[in-house]
């Protein structure tokens, strides 16, 4: 009789997670827009009664996507001290965690929702710190021209890629783009630093 019980609720955890991972991929690749029941049941091979048994509504649904995209953080975020660099092992870490990156877009795009906003602020605090870190060394940033920085670059990574672009080739690019503006950026306050004028053209 334990035994049967112990199966029961093995097979019960089982397909709850199943339509949790389902909607996960669906949110990363469309957002919260592509999430059906009709959808989710094909693709779980589950019978859509089995959504409102275990979530009984989009609202509990969406908390429980929230708390897997948590747990997805929260394994990859275990590897971040051990980085030594922004590009490649940062870089690398993303495309190794594509689906959660892509998840991550998602929240940034419809964080007009309440429960993304937060979720969304809520990894953030679980990546950012370690992330300026390797990214100031690597620009040869101060701690806090690196938050600065780092922060917009973050945000116009978020704008600017998807599930179809998120590969290393994209995101070396873009760090590549990042790297030549605080070389400039840089350089130019060598100049003033050294009393040199500024490159800028005199008003005509």
């Amino acid at each position: 009789m334990i035994r049967k019980l112990e199966l029961q609720t093995s097979k019960t955890k089982k397909s709850k997670q199943k339509w949790i991972e389902a909607g996960y991929e669906l949110f990363c690749e469309e957002g919260h827009e592509g999430i059906q029941i009709e959808r989710l049941s094909r693709i779980t091979g589950l019978n859509k009664s089995g959504f409102y048994h275990y979530f009984g509504d989009f609202d509990r649904y969406f908390e429980a996507l929230m708390r897997e995209h948590i747990r997805m953080v929260d394994q990859m975020a275990v590897a971040l001290p051990t980085l030594g660099s922004y590009d490649p092992e940062f870089l690398n870490l993303i495309v190794a965690n594509k689906s959660t990156f892509c998840f991550h877009i998602q929240l940034v795009r419809n964080r007009r929702i309440k429960l993304f906003l937060e979720t969304h602020n809520l990894v953030n605090s679980k990546i950012d710190k370690n992330a300026r870190i390797l990214f100031g060394r690597e620009l040869g940033l101060t701690e806090v021209a690196a938050e600065r920085y780092h922060d917009m670059v973050r945000d116009l990574f978020f704008t600017r890629a998807d599930f179809k672009n998120l590969n290393y080739e994209f995101l070396h690019s873009l760090f590549n783009e990042v790297k030549e503006i605080a070389q400039l950026i840089n350089g130019n306050r060598g100049q003033q630093a050294e009393g040199q004028p500024d490159q800028f053209p005199e008003p005509s």
